[in-house]
């Protein structure tokens, strides 16, 4: 099975999803009928997925979630560490403090 690589035109990245969410599919013994119910797709969407062709966002999460992958999504993309600029400026920023006045006291 092929990786995720830098180096693959974006037409090969899309089939290598779709073939990756295929076998998930299988995996999990689903049919694309089956799959279709749970994701309320149509089953044209997914089998235009697996197949590699262009698939919104809105898809690729539906077919996610009815395979249960979506926790997946943290290694796909994780959050970035912070960088030394954002660091730097977090610091530089003036703090929001205020003056609290005590009232006086006639006495």
């Amino acid at each position: 099975m092929a990786n995720f690589s830098k180096y693959l035109s974006n037409p090969e990245i899309l089939s290598l999803i779709g073939e990756r969410l295929r076998e998930w599919r299988i995996k999990d013994e689903l049919t694309q009928n089956e799959l279709m119910k749970n994701t309320g797709l149509s089953r044209g969407t997914i089998q235009n997925l697996e197949a590699g062709m262009n698939a919104d966002l809105n898809t690729v999460v539906a077919v996610l979630r009815a395979l249960d992958l979506v926790d997946n999504l943290n290694t796909f993309l994780p959050e970035p560490e912070p960088s030394l600029e954002s660091l730097k400026e977090i610091r530089n920023t003036p703090s929001q403090r205020r003056r609290v006045r005590k009232k006086k006291v006639n006495g």
